[in-house]
């Protein structure tokens, strides 16, 4: 009895601590301030978006602090960085914020900045705590828009800091606005047996062109296939059954997107990371057996 008592007390203690390792790490991501990580710990993913039809941009930021920078060894989550007090990123069209901002006081003429440049705003995922009440940040992105932006516009997304070394210099250009001429929103295709031929302009270089098509049937079956082509010629065909799966039955919506993507040039302060601009098109059509 004794034995089983002692069995039952070391299962609930582990259970405990294994409640204790993921609410204080353990699989799950967390948050951990700028103020304590120098530039050159930090690992920054940066995505700018191009909306056409509303002529704006909008950019969205994720900063991590790398494995190798951690302090312990269980930990397999991933540790977002939100920017403390005297770090700042700001996106904008043109040159960086150093060069934009004349005289020395330049936090204070940040505030009278024309539309071209916008400060990115903190957007927190959150997780439930099971050691402290409610709920507990796990995650933070930084976003922001900018507004009336000229099309095949450059890009750059600075990280000033009060006290530490600046990342002023990650910069993209965005792929110009492009027209898809091929498929049609009214053509009905043979996921078996007809190509699906895909044809845009204008054409540029230094762009990767990705497509995925996604296929969703009234019996609630999905499919999706994707590729992508390292250069801008203007068509691709997807070859005669690619797009089919013996899951899709009779009539189906299928929905194609073409992204245009550039890679940039991330500013070297950081300890990695990558910054891209994206220009995307999509298209729905009809396919059947």
């Amino acid at each position: 009895m004794l034995g089983l008592i002692r069995s039952a007390g070391k299962a609930a203690l582990c259970l405990v601590l294994a409640g204790l390792l993921y609410a204080c790490g353990g699989g799950s991501d967390s948050v951990v301030s700028s103020q304590s990580l120098p530039t050159g710990e930090i690992e920054a993913t940066i995505e700018v978006h191009a909306d056409p039809e509303q002529g704006s941009a909008h950019a969205s930021v994720q900063l991590l602090r790398p494995p190798a920078s951690r302090d312990d060894d269980y930990y397999d989550g991933d540790d977002y960085v939100e920017l403390g007090d005297g770090d700042d990123l700001w996106f904008t069209t043109g040159v960086n914020l150093r060069e934009e901002v004349l005289g020395s006081d330049w936090f204070e003429a940040l505030s009278e900045l024309t539309h071209s440049q916008r400060l990115l705003e903190g957007d927190y995922r959150y997780r439930r705590s099971y050691i402290f009440s409610g709920l507990v940040p796990e995650r933070v992105y930084y976003n922001g828009h900018l507004d009336n932006v000229p099309d095949g516009a450059r890009y750059t997304v600075s990280l000033l800091r009060d006290g530490a070394a600046e990342a002023l210099e990650s910069t993209v250009v965005m792929p110009r606005a492009f027209q898809l001429l091929s498929p049609l929103a009214n053509q009905t295709l043979s996921r078996s047996s007809d190509p699906v031929q895909l044809e845009w302009l204008p054409v540029e270089e230094g762009v990767t062109i990705e497509v995925d098509v996604t296929t969703t049937c009234t019996n609630n079956s999905d499919y999706q296939y994707r590729t992508s082509v390292d250069d801008d010629s203007g068509s691709l065909q997807i070859e005669a059954g690619a797009i089919d799966d013996e899951r899709l039955l009779g009539t189906c919506d299928t929905t194609l997107t073409l992204v245009k993507l550039r890679a940039g040039q991330l500013d070297s302060a950081y300890a990695g990371g990558s910054i891209s601009a994206r220009q995307v098109q999509a298209v729905t059509f009809t396919t059947v057996d």
